[in-house]
């Protein structure tokens, strides 16, 4: 026969578990409506400066920016590549509704190279939303 003390045991481990994967797994609310490039960020509106697709080789730096709307703090990874061949990650902390940004720029001295430029902004292993440009 089961003891009182292994039913009392059996039900802490089961209503552990539930509260657990209500922690952990709680569902949140994530849009990306808009996502671009531009030539420069105005840092006290916080919005997009130049919005554009295609950049000159010239640039001395190109902007994603996204609009997110999230009632949890995510952290995303913005995945940058040139011609299908990752370059570099951003990783971004954000909860609430307004922009995100992030920006690339050639090293010092260089240009960028011609060609096809591809962000990512995932978060975990999914990818929320992707945009392209073109450096001319």
């Amino acid at each position: 026969m089961i003891g009182h003390r292994y039913i009392l045991l059996l039900v802490l481990v089961v209503l552990g578990t539930t509260l657990a994967c209500d922690l952990f797994l709680k569902p949140y609310t994530l849009t990306v409506p808009e996502m671009g490039f531009c030539s420069d960020w105005d840092h006290e509106s916080n919005k997009p400066i130049g919005v554009s697709d295609v950049f000159s080789q010239d640039a001395q730096r190109i902007y994603m920016f996204a609009y997110v709307k999230t009632d949890e703090e995510l952290t995303y990874s913005i995945m940058w590549s040139y011609e299908r061949r990752f370059l570099y990650r951003h990783l971004i902390r954000y909860k609430g509704e307004g922009y995100i940004a992030a920006w690339i720029a050639p090293e010092e001295g260089q240009k960028f190279q011609a060609g096809v430029y591809t962000v990512d902004l995932v978060l975990g292993k999914t990818e929320v939303r992707s945009a392209s440009f073109l450096v001319k």
